[in-house]
């Protein structure tokens, strides 16, 4: 006949205490493995739920950082290149001084020239660099260093929200090396005659190759020759006035000109409905900064003459920059104008360098935001290894002890059932 016992508390109650000692060993074992706190969403719901957030704005700082990192390299390249500009501006500089020194003839003035030209289509180039493929300067006609904050030239670094941005500006650091002079008139004397023929000259600096000349010729008793020239080039070469004498209106010059004398009193470039005298333009490519007029250039063997001129040299509003890829002359500019060059340039530096500050504050600032975002979500995801190695300890021992209750509770039952059998 078999003996059966139906139940066994201690033993169950030791199991119960052994399972949980075993459990508790397991997920020790977890966290110290994993490093992590937190091993299931029911260890703690809500932490898991907030670390993943800390976890994702501690990436987006590493990424904002890497993009202020850029940044700060994009500055950099751009200040050095400023600081080439700066040293052929200060050169560009020296070169005036020495184009206008009075011991220097036309061929050293050349030189000098040719040295700036050189100096322009570098600068040229410089503006014209680029930063993995993103332009270091702006392009166009802007004329000022820091344009208005919504220029499209101006690069921006957003923040994590993107509710700011901090800006890099590149507008019109190159562009800003021009000049622009306002429209004027000189009016030049020039005697009226009654020669002999014989060649007359005048000689007129100009103060810029941009505008018209308006000549007003009257001559009579005989036909005279005009002429103007801005260097080697001729404006105008002609004859006007009435020929009083001689059967042949064409007169020969000393030079070999030959002229028609047949007409009347002249106006040059005479409006044909107002009479009003029309402005003809300089030539605005030559490098020459002075006109030559003449009358009779050559010299007229027919004797006397009788003219007048009026002459009124009308200057054009002008822009010039040393970036704009016209090639001009040490004599275009003034001495002042390039302490002007030379101020632009500082203050791009300066620009430069305000923004390379402002970066590395905001980068110092998003390092200890980080800093913080870490140690905040380590505090709630990350395990405590010298508390966990102390719970895995407590829960060995408290295995080992739950195994040894189990088995003194299965020798109750083996005592009883040897009682109950003798």
């Amino acid at each position: 006949m078999a003996f059966h016992i139906n139940s066994n508390s201690a033993t169950s109650i030791s199991r119960q205490y052994s399972n949980k000692a075993i459990q508790g060993t397991k997920k020790s074992i977890q966290r110290i493995s994993s490093g992590q706190k937190i091993v299931s969403p029911s260890d703690d719901a809500a932490g898991l739920a907030i670390a993943g957030k800390l976890a994702g704005k501690t990436k987006n700082l590493f990424k904002l950082k890497e993009n202020f990192q850029n940044s700060l390299s994009f500055l950099q390249i751009q200040n050095s290149i400023i600081e080439n500009a700066g040293k052929m501006i200060t050169r560009a500089s020296e070169l005036k001084h020495q184009f206008h020194d009075v011991t220097k003839n036309s061929s050293d003035k050349a030189n000098y020239d040719e040295e700036f030209r050189e100096i322009q289509l570098q600068l040229r180039e410089l503006q014209q660099q680029k930063f993995n493929g993103v332009s270091l300067f702006a392009s166009g006609n802007v004329k000022s260093l820091a344009s208005s904050s919504n220029h499209a030239s101006i690069l921006k670094v957003d923040h994590l929200d993107h509710s700011k941005s901090l800006d890099i500006h590149r507008t019109g650091i190159f562009d800003s090396l021009f000049i622009e002079k306002q429209p004027n008139e000189q009016e030049v004397p020039f005697p009226n005659i009654n020669g002999d023929g014989n060649e007359t000259k005048l000689t007129v600096p100009l103060t810029s190759r941009n505008g018209s000349v308006t000549w007003n010729i009257q001559s009579g008793f005989a036909g005279d020759r005009f002429t103007i020239q801005q260097g080697t080039d001729i404006l105008l070469d002609d004859v006007y006035g009435k020929l009083f004498f001689g059967p042949n209106p064409n007169i020969v010059f000393g030079d070999g000109f030959t002229g028609n004398a047949s007409t009347n009193d002249h106006i040059f470039n005479k409006d044909p409905a107002t009479g009003a005298p029309i402005p003809f333009p300089l030539t605005n490519n030559n490098p020459s900064d002075q006109l030559t007029f003449y009358v009779n250039k050559g010299g007229q063997p027919a004797g006397v003459t009788e003219w007048e001129t009026d002459i009124k040299i009308t200057y054009s509003s002008t822009q010039m920059s040393l970036t704009d890829g016209n090639i001009y002359s040490l004599g275009d500019f003034e001495f002042s104008e390039f302490s002007g060059f030379s101020d632009v340039i500082s203050n791009a530096i300066a620009q430069n360098g305000s923004t390379q500050s402002r970066i590395n504050y905001e980068y110092e600032h998003i390092n200890t935001s980080q800093i913080h975002l870490s140690s905040a979500h380590s505090k709630i995801n990350d395990a405590d290894f010298a508390k966990e190695s102390l719970r895995l300890a407590k829960f060995n021992i408290l295995s080992q002890s739950s195994a040894k209750m189990i088995g003194q509770a299965n020798q109750l039952t083996k005592l009883a059932i040897k009682i109950m059998g003798q």
